[in-house]
């Protein structure tokens, strides 16, 4: 899958949406031209295998609004989830709801 990362957030885009927001993670701040600007609604897509569970769980992991937030998964149950962020001592403000 091959997507399409080359743009750039003008001082335009700025005064509309606001200050950007970081990732959390240098490298993809970086790649992603200085973050994501807040408010927008971030959707991954990767192959199996690729390493988006633990890349999505860092992502959130510096979020401001946690109660903003949704990290939706279909093979974790919630004791999983957490035992992930606790590891790495990332958020631990995560309300859990589990609708299966």
């Amino acid at each position: 899958m091959t997507i399409n990362t080359e743009f750039e957030i003008t001082r335009e885009d700025e005064q509309f949406f606001g200050k950007m927001g970081s990732f959390g993670i240098p490298k993809f701040d970086k790649i992603m031209n200085g973050g994501v600007p807040r408010g927008f609604t971030i959707l991954a897509l990767t192959d199996p295998g690729a390493g988006a569970e633990l890349f999505a769980k860092q992502f959130l992991s510096p979020c401001e609004e946690p109660e903003n937030t949704v990290y939706i998964s279909t093979n974790e149950t919630s004791e999983e989830i957490m035992q992930v962020f606790d590891k790495y001592n990332w958020l631990n403000e995560l309300k859990i709801i589990s609708i299966g």
